[in-house]
């Protein structure tokens, strides 16, 4: 029994060490008395319209427990709302254009921020912590090419890695940050790496590598690559699983399936080819197909109406509508 417990003990000990180094990578913030408060609180319920701002924006991002969203307005401000309360509790400017923004859990935000211009233009990785105000530098990529931005920022909230995707149309290069702090430059492709995901409780990492306008599926882990499908896209991963929609030759996705250690398995066939940029898998596995006025649950056939101005959006699985007149979010 006496071993069991310093066993015990000795584990704790050696979570609370890698866990508290990650918090200081990230700027001390991660448990702080706001971020408490808020995590217990609940979010809107589905289908509620929430109007984040009177302005347009493509760059939006929902907390894990879908309590605070946060946005950037057309003068590079970041907001972030608790949706509540519909109250804002947090601002950040004079940072740089913010070309993306993801966010770490409830606790934070990683973005990605653009300086310079032409072959002097450089990418700067940042974190935003919201219990302390703290903004801290992670990484400076650069200089880099003047079409070059941030593609893709995946962060698994049980490993603590990230990984940062950049590039433009023609080229991309995929960078890692593990939790010591190191930061590195992956080999994972020889083509054009187009997107990325992260599995939640392992380092196995999903991207979609493109050669000759074809997008092949893999998955990487300490093993290596391994090729999932050919001629598919990423969509969504809950927890370990990955969701992929499988293509047809016009770039439609015509099915969809999951994929988890190694095997693929078919959840459904899609009644009508759909843009992938109109698909949206929920936290339940539930696939939705977004059009400008209505969303439609692909399994039950039941639609919903969408609200605000402008056409629907769907970015890092989050649905929302954005016009001149305002920006408006769709829970589901």
């Amino acid at each position: 029994m006496k071993k069991i417990i310093w066993f015990l003990v000795i584990v704790t000990a050696i979570q609370l060490g890698v866990f508290t180094y990650y918090n200081h990578l990230l700027g001390n913030g991660a448990n702080g008395p706001a971020a408490a408060a808020i995590s217990n609180q609940t979010g809107t319920s589905a289908g509620d319209p929430v109007k984040l701002f009177n302005g347009q924006t493509d760059r939006v991002a929902l907390s894990d427990s879908k309590n605070l969203a946060a946005y950037v307005d057309g003068q590079n401000t970041l907001h972030v709302k608790d949706l509540t309360n519909n109250k804002e509790v947090y601002t950040l400017s004079n940072e740089g254009k913010i070309d993306y923004i993801t966010w770490i859990q409830d606790n934070g935000l990683l973005l990605g921020i653009s300086t310079g211009s032409g072959w002097d233009k450089k990418l700067v990785v940042k974190t935003a912590m919201l219990s302390t105000n703290n903004v801290r530098t992670i990484r400076t990529i650069g200089p880099v090419s003047p079409t070059s931005t941030f593609k893709k920022m995946t962060f698994s909230p049980f490993t603590n890695d990230i990984y940062i995707l950049v590039g433009n149309k023609s080229i991309s290069k995929l960078y890692h940050v593990g939790t010591s702090g190191d930061f590195k430059m992956m080999d994972v492709s020889s083509y054009y790496i187009d997107d990325v995901l992260m599995a939640s409780t392992r380092n196995e990492l999903f991207f979609e590598d493109v050669k000759q306008g074809i997008p092949y599926l893999h998955s990487r882990d300490e093993k290596g690559n391994h090729r999932i499908e050919k001629n598919a896209v990423l969509l969504r991963v809950i927890n370990d699983t990955l969701y992929y929609g499988k293509l047809d030759t016009g770039g439609n996705v015509t099915s969809v399936y999951t994929y988890e250690q190694g095997s693929s398995n078919k959840i459904m066939d899609l009644n009508k080819p759909v843009k992938p940029n109109h698909l949206l898998v929920k936290e339940d596995g539930t696939v939705i197909r977004v059009e400008d006025g209505k969303y439609v649950d692909l399994k039950t056939g039941n639609e919903t109406t969408i609200n605000g101005d402008g056409q629907a959006t769907v970015k890092n699985n989050v649905l929302f509508k954005s016009s001149p007149s305002g920006t408006t979010l769709i829970s589901l």
